[in-house]
């Protein structure tokens, strides 16, 4: 066991307090320090506590403020219950032969399996809860046997080489809210940290000694983490004096530290100094309002105020703020707001602190240069960016880059007025014809049903130099010889309603995959060219008659 845990012995012969840290743990009952914090574990109640002992010794080692599970909630707490859940299943399975007496050298793999199928018929393969069960047990176990080598069997130690038989499972990362609903959280957040602000200097302003509560804690953190995109345990374990190197452009080095990073050595990032919506504005609230409770409770922590366990810094001694966040979030109907899918909001400073860094994101276009500052570009990726919230803007990017390969590969159809000159769609300069278009343009000798043939005896689709067109006449729309003038916009109208019925009949797949092309060389490169006037004529002109002006060759190809 890791030294610095202050140990308390359940013994049979008694109980003994130590006051020093000690490296030796009692049988079932034993304390670990969370931020200075004090947290007794009694398993006494558990069966087999030959079996209890060493995981309980186990879980003590990896647990406190010198551990790897370094908060009491959820963590620590979980993992009691995941420990106590397989006590549990184990003394009863155990117990009848052993009398009350199984240690660890009585786990078998058997029982391991067990365990996990009674998870499995518990929560199902889907979730996570298999996994995280599984993997507190087998961790423990690992740790108890380093301990003890040799009591575990050669069976259950091979066991020990994995958590559990189901499918490793990457999840989606934590999606961010719609942007909407961040900035409601923010505004709500920096409202009422000015309404706080009020309060406490009009109380000390009468004598009156005024310290903060959790609950008006709850939207000081909110709006640093809204203004910093700091991750929440970082934002927690702020500092009094975090921000330091004022700059004379306006900003300042916020000092945190990121204790998931590998050397758990201090961070800083630069932000912005001013009034209360900049992250150092609002850093430097926090701190003249917490500075006499802090200057009481004898800390360097930012958040320092009073609760029902008296004056103290809350984050730096496990406190748990789910239950004053929820609240927050009732008072403001952030609760009432629609998430993606249609659903609530549920607050949580994970998805806030993503929110932000989903904004930076969209801001920057996705460009992982301006985006993943503080990380590497393939952690950003796979963490940030590629989150459903930014589905659409990723499906426009390959949309755009699609397009802009077609575009090179397909150029442009060429519009053109009756007397031969060109025509661009909006926005864009068209370039000049040819001699041969100019013609095709200007006499109707070389019209096919939807276009004027600049070369039907020199096609890009023959197989033959100098043979006829092959295609079909709507293939004119994909073709360079094609020339497209107002003469033509009535059958091209005629076709697109065409287009739009069969859209209504086949599958979306199969609609794309034949018709698909030529949609968009109608929509987005045709039509456009053209007055709202003359596709008004056109519509008159083609109205009449509908599909059945269609050739009939035409209509025996397409169908």
């Amino acid at each position: 066991m890791t030294r610095g845990r202050k140990v308390r012995f359940d013994a049979v012969g008694g109980v003994a307090e130590l006051a020093e840290p000690v490296a030796a743990l009692g049988p079932v009952v034993f304390t670990v320090v969370f931020g200075g914090i004090e947290k007794v574990v009694d398993l006494s109640d558990l069966a087999c506590p030959r079996l209890v002992r060493p995981l309980a010794a186990a879980l003590a080692s990896i647990s406190g403020d010198r551990g790897t599970v370094r908060t009491c909630n959820p963590d620590f707490q979980q993992k009691v219950r995941h420990l106590r859940a397989f006590a549990g299943f184990a003394a009863a399975r155990l117990g009848a032969g052993h009398g009350g007496a199984a240690g660890l050298g009585d786990v078998s793999a058997a029982l391991l399996e067990d365990f996990e199928a009674g998870l499995i018929g518990r929560y199902g393969t889907t979730g996570s809860q298999v996994q995280r069960f599984m993997a507190t047990v087998i961790r423990l176990l690992r740790l108890a046997d380093e301990a003890d080598p040799g009591v575990l069997t050669a069976p259950v130690q091979a066991r020990l080489g994995y958590s559990t038989s189901l499918p490793s499972r990457r999840g989606r990362p934590l999606n961010a809210y719609p942007m909407p609903v961040l900035e409601a959280i923010q505004q709500a957040a920096l409202a009422d940290a000015r309404a706080i602000r009020e309060r406490i200097d009009a109380e000390r302003a009468a004598g009156a000694t005024a310290f903060l509560t959790p609950a008006e804690a709850v939207p000081l953190l909110v709006g640093l983490i809204c203004l910093t995109g700091l991750e929440p345990e970082c934002a927690k374990g702020l500092r009094a004096g975090c921000l330091s190197s004022p700059s004379p452009n306006g900003f300042v080095s916020l000092a945190y530290t990121k204790k998931r990073a590998h050397t758990r050595t201090g961070k800083a990032m630069r932000v912005r100094a001013g009034w209360i919506a900049t992250p150092a504005g609002l850093v430097n609230l926090a701190v003249r309002l917490m500075e006499p409770a802090r200057q009481a409770a004898g800390s360097d922590a930012l958040w320092v105020g009073t609760d029902r366990d008296g004056l103290r810094a809350w984050f730096d001694t496990g406190y748990e703020l789910t239950s004053p966040l929820r609240a927050w979030a009732r008072r403001h109907g952030l609760d009432q707001l629609a998430d993606h899918g249609g659903g609530k909001v549920r607050l949580d400073l994970r998805r806030i602190r993503k929110s932000v860094r989903s904004r930076r994101y969209l801001q920057s276009g996705g460009v992982l240069d301006d985006f993943a500052a503080g990380h590497t570009k393939a952690v950003a990726a796979a963490h940030y960016a590629d989150i459903d919230a930014h589905n659409a803007l990723h499906d426009q990017a390959v949309e755009d880059g699609l397009r802009q390969a077609l575009e090179v590969a397909l150029p442009a159809p060429v519009i053109a007025t009756a007397t031969g000159e060109p025509l661009g769609v909006p926005g864009e300069n068209p370039s000049p014809l040819t001699p041969a278009q100019h013609r095709a343009a200007a006499s109707g000798e070389q019209d096919v049903f939807l276009a004027s043939c600049a070369g039907f005896h020199a096609s890009p689709f023959a197989r033959t130099a100098g043979d006829g067109c092959p295609v079909a006449a709507w293939g004119c729309l994909e073709c360079p010889n094609a020339v497209f003038t107002e003469r033509h916009l009535p059958s091209l109208t005629t076709f697109a309603a065409f287009l739009e019925d069969q859209h209504e009949a086949l599958e979306q797949a199969q609609w794309q995959a034949r018709y698909g092309m030529a949609h968009y060389r109608l929509t987005a490169g045709i039509f456009p060219a053209f007055s709202p006037a003359q596709h008004a004529a056109a519509r008159r002109d083609s109205g009449s008659a509908g599909i059945a002006s269609l050739p009939a060759r035409l209509l025996e190809t397409l169908t």
